[in-house]
């Protein structure tokens, strides 16, 4: 996965990275707020696996509130480029999906998200928006949460975060398959605790290619 807490677009060798990945028969994933698209003809002549688009509504007005600073017009064009640059350079095998988080107040524009995703020829999912990272999940466990994202989620989250919490304490016991699972490289390299946390010079645990297996 070239993704995590980072824009992977931005990376002006990206297409060479999904190569390198792709040489070592490794599934190649990706994910972006697609606020940004560059080169995509290099990006699907390297053929990765699956390519994720995040998004949480159809009109400005909309995307705007959960997506602080991002423009759905240009996400809306990137998605049109982004299935052009598919066909032109002949890739059948990359995955394209859009994933709407849900909001209570964006409910109204998920079927004309998932009509347009489709037209495009994208598989399209919806997902309950939950609270990340971890920092401010426990913060939310422990009742110190700021008072800006305490009023954010209790208005804009479908499930209100003490009910949240409450309900997920009987799964406290079951084991992380994301964390068991899988390693987090930040984007120099350093290994991180999990993939779910954001402060990385607090939960980062040195150099990867400087560590010896345990």
């Amino acid at each position: 996965n070239l993704y995590n807490w980072a824009e992977p677009i931005l990376h002006p060798e990206l297409p060479e990275l999904i190569r390198i990945v792709k040489r070592r028969r490794v599934r190649c994933n990706m994910s972006s707020n697609l606020n940004l698209l560059r080169n995509p003809e290099g990006i699907f002549a390297a053929n990765p696996d699956w390519f994720r688009i995040s998004l949480s509504g159809f009109t400005q007005e909309t995307y705007g509130r959960t997506h602080a600073g991002g423009k759905i017009e240009k996400v809306k064009e990137n998605m049109r480029r982004l299935s052009e640059a598919k066909r032109t350079v002949g890739n059948r095998s990359t995955r394209i999906e859009v994933y709407y988080h849900k909001y209570r107040n964006n409910l109204h524009e998920v079927e004309p998200m998932r009509a347009y995703a489709q037209s495009l020829g994208f598989e399209f999912r919806e997902t309950w928006a939950y609270l990340m990272p971890v920092e401010k999940a426990i913060q939310a466990a422990e009742g110190t949460l700021s008072e800006p994202d305490r009023s954010f989620v209790e208005k804009e989250f479908a499930l209100p975060i003490v009910d949240a919490i409450q309900a997920a304490r009987k799964f406290r016991s079951q084991p992380c398959r994301l964390l068991s699972d899988q390693i987090v490289l930040d984007l120099q390299g350093n290994l991180i605790l999990c993939c779910g946390v954001y402060d990385f010079k607090k939960n980062g645990l040195g150099s990867f290619l400087k560590m010896t297996p345990a």
